[in-house]
């Protein structure tokens, strides 16, 4: 921890439901991907396009939604977490009530970018409020917390949607709209700032020196930070590819109803929270580096199986199943570990970390996930080549880092 990271300010006491609340709030994110999910094939009919023009949806907002938060997190550490937080929720919620009203899939996808710029925003205060009110040794279990509450949204997202989906599919994004409205009250209302100190005066180009400090701070001469968050962003590439390909995959590939959808989906989102349960108990006594290594090793061995699985043509439902829940789950070991260690060494720079990190995520996810579209050829192989290819990428520098110091505590 460098000189630059102390801050005089005591940052207030966690109110009631504090970490629920941030759960609710990271969970807009996959919320506002999961919830039209089963839709899909439906858009693609109303506007008379392809189910591939469609899938753009997904990785234009996954785009827009890295942008909001690169520039979110930064300012963030300029304003303080909660004007950010309003502000992008505000956005949010006008940009989706103009989806549910959307006459083209043109209109759709400006207004996804929109959407996701203000969903950005507001998402990416959650990992820096952490950092503001905890330590580094009780950060790690705290993210785990978080995360556990996250992850209702992918869970509840795709069966609120298909009974949403019987009114329309712009009934899905109506009440998207309403979950925002219920978002900006929360936060109005109950929860405080956490940014210690007063507001600075907003600088664009203050937020890029932020995000080049946390790219460039050193442990033991190397970039350990950036390494973090490198790794964690190709981990969770694996989770953004299966975004984008889990309607074609469960639907049109293996024939399920959009009925059972929600069930198929919902299984990798249990994993994920099996996984997270597991961070919160373990994270209290271990080492998080060394989980944060277990976790990457994990994931790939279930990635390499599922490569292998559909180069070898032995496709079934059977296989592939348990393999994308636990390449999936194994993120729950991953985030809140590399979290722990990541986001520890910064303090002043809290936002500005979350937004590398949470950058990086989705851009490289959604460039993965359109590069998928790019070689889609009917099967499941280019689907699988990418995640193999992001995993095998995070454990390489998940290795480099292993024995690397611990952040300072505060």
């Amino acid at each position: 921890m460098t000189n630059s990271d102390a801050i005089a300010d005591v940052a207030p006491v966690p109110p009631p439901y504090f970490l629920a609340f941030l759960g609710a709030l990271i969970g807009l994110g996959p919320l506002t991907v999961d919830a039209y999910l089963p839709a899909l094939p439906t858009m693609a009919s109303t506007f008379d396009v392809s189910i591939e023009m469609v899938n753009y949806t997904i990785s234009l907002y996954l785009i827009g939604f890295g942008v909001g938060q690169f520039f979110g997190g930064a300012l963030s550490d300029q304003v303080g977490r909660k004007a950010v937080g309003l502000v992008g929720l505000v956005i949010y919620v006008l940009a989706t009530l103009g989806i549910a009203y959307g006459d083209s899939i043109s209109v759709v996808l400006l207004l996804r970018i929109v959407q996701a710029l203000g969903g950005g925003f507001a998402t990416v205060v959650s990992l820096a409020s952490i950092r503001d009110m905890y330590a580094p040794s009780e950060a790690g279990e705290k993210f785990a917390t978080v995360m556990l509450i996250m992850l209702l949204a992918p869970l509840l997202a795709p069966a609120g949607g298909a009974v949403l989906l019987s009114i329309s599919w712009r009934a899905i994004f109506a009440g998207l709209a309403v979950y925002g409205l219920i978002l900006i009250a929360w936060y109005a209302l109950l929860i405080p700032e956490t940014r210690a100190g007063p507001p600075m005066r907003i600088s664009v180009l203050s937020t890029f020196q932020q995000c080049y400090e946390v790219v460039s701070r050193r442990v033991d001469k190397r970039r350990a930070p950036a390494r973090y968050a490198l790794s964690m962003a190709l981990g969770a590439a694996v989770l953004m590819v299966f975004l984008t390909n889990a309607s074609f995959l469960y639907i049109e590939y293996f024939g399920f109803s959009p009925g059972s959808f929600p069930f198929l989906f919902g299984a990798s989102a249990l994993a994920l929270m099996a996984a997270n349960l597991t961070s919160m108990k373990l994270l209290r006594r271990k080492d998080p580096r060394r989980m944060f290594r277990f976790g990457c090793a994990i994931q790939w061995f279930a990635v390499a199986g599922l490569f292998v699985v559909t180069l070898t043509g032995w496709v079934t439902i059977y296989a592939v199943l348990p393999l994308i829940m636990i390449g999936v789950g194994s993120i729950g070991l991953i985030n809140p570990a590399g979290n722990a260690v990541y986001m520890g060494y910064f303090k002043r720079l809290s936002g500005s970390a979350a937004s590398v990190f949470t950058t990086l995520m989705f851009f490289i996810g959604s460039g993965l996930g359109a590069l998928t579209s790019v070689f889609f050829d009917g099967s499941l192989v280019p689907m699988t080549a990418t995640m193999f290819l992001a995993t095998t990428l995070s454990n390489l520098l998940a290795h480099s880092v292993f024995r690397l110091p611990m952040p300072a505590r505060d």
